[in-house]
């Protein structure tokens, strides 16, 4: 509880620089960024009647941020990605959908890490589900390749498009009964066959949304250690210190040394920031 009231009294310092890791999320080098989003429950341990909170997560390549909200639909959602426009890679939810309907400026991208899934649960049952799993790990093959933005974006146009039509023949030809459990991987990819292939027309869009669900992990694991949050309060401080440990972590820093720096940051100059970028160039120097 000490350590907890501890970390309480710091969260305004930590808050600036939890603020300036949202704003990372969607801003690159002058470009907008892709979101990863995914979310999970997080246990509510307040007085009766209550209900779980939802831990929703955003990640970019130098930043994850984590939002617990009172639940997942589509207002929560809007709420989260707030004004950006651009690309939000996410599993196929109602809620998504809804958001994506509700803000023209966003635009869904399929998970090929989810669709590899479906055909791999299925291969016991029906072994020609395997040659569908072997064309989408060429895709991944294909992006292992690229060099940088530029041969990656050349590549994808090149190769990974005619790989593209040659998966989509094999999922409109193979004769299977839809009933199945393959019919049904099938006909779940060519519902969102179209989101699943804008990558192509991007350098910048994952194939799939694996890095925010491995950043969704830590908060999974401590919530079986220490159960939840009583507060709204606690559901702000947690946000706050988890989106700081996990963004370190991205960045290859010491989460414990990160967090340390920061409030020692904060004390000798209030109102600061230290991204980790700044941190790094400190060790560095």
């Amino acid at each position: 509880m000490t350590r907890f009231r501890s970390v309480c009294t710091s969260t305004p310092e930590f808050r600036r620089n939890f603020d300036a890791d949202r704003v990372a999320v969607g801003s690159s080098e002058n470009r907008v960024v892709p979101y990863l989003q995914d979310q999970t429950r997080w246990p509510n341990l307040g007085k009766k009647p209550k209900k779980n909170w939802q831990l929703w997560c955003l990640t970019c390549e130098t930043a994850t941020v984590y939002s617990i909200r009172d639940t997942k639909n589509t207002d929560d959602f809007l709420r989260l990605v707030g004004d950006y426009e651009g690309f939000v890679s996410c599993d196929d939810l109602s809620t998504h959908r809804a958001g994506a309907r509700a803000s023209p400026g966003i635009t869904l991208t399929g998970c090929w890490a989810h669709i590899i899934r479906r055909f791999k649960e299925v291969e016991d049952d029906f072994p020609v589900a395997r040659e569908f799993s072997d064309l989408i790990r060429r895709l991944y093959q294909l992006d292992e390749i690229a060099q940088n933005r530029a041969s990656r974006r050349m590549i994808r146009r090149r190769l990974a498009a005619p790989l593209l039509d040659e998966m989509y023949q094999w999922l409109t030809t193979t004769p299977v009964l839809m009933t199945t459990s393959l019919g049904g991987a099938i006909k779940h990819t060519i519902k969102i066959w179209p989101r699943l292939c804008r990558f192509v027309g991007s350098p910048d869009i994952w194939l799939d949304n694996n890095r925010t669900e491995r950043g969704i992990r830590g908060p999974v694991l401590g919530r079986g250690n220490y159960f939840g949050c009583k507060s709204k309060r606690g559901t702000e401080v947690a946000a706050i210190v988890y989106s700081l440990l996990e963004t370190a972590k991205l960045n290859g820093l010491n989460p414990h040394h990160y967090l340390l720096a920061v409030a020692r940051n904060a004390v000798l100059n209030p109102g600061a920031v230290l991204l980790p970028a700044d941190y790094q160039a400190q060790l560095d120097s």
